[in-house]
């Protein structure tokens, strides 16, 4: 369930508060200006997967 949280929480802090409190219309625009930031999410999603995947067995809906 962590891997869950991180991956969510980076997806929503980076992909969705982060460009509306910077200015910017969404990920895609802000990424001109601040591509780390993005790359940044990316690689928290990621490991988010991978903490799922290894806890669960699949990087999404970890079985029971």
């Amino acid at each position: 369930i962590h891997g869950d949280m991180i991956e969510s929480h980076a997806l929503h802090v980076y992909m969705l508060a982060l460009p509306d409190f910077l200015g910017y219309p969404d990920a895609i625009a802000m990424s001109a200006d601040h591509l780390d930031a993005v790359k940044n999410a990316l690689a928290l999603k990621k490991a988010g997967n991978m903490i799922h995947k290894a806890i669960g067995g699949r990087e999404v809906h970890g079985m029971n």
